[in-house]
């Protein structure tokens, strides 16, 4: 029993850290696009 707590335990932090990972990501293509967008309105 402990063994699979650990294991779920385990699974759950990958699952945040690739949730914040992939949030960053997100926001980072977000922002690029928008300077994109801005520039070529801008032309």
């Amino acid at each position: 029993m402990k063994y699979s707590t650990l294991g779920m335990n385990r699974k759950r932090n990958l699952y945040q850290l690739y949730l914040l990972f992939s949030m960053k990501k997100i926001n980072l293509f977000i922002e690029g696009s928008e300077k994109m967008g801005s520039d070529l309105l801008r032309e």
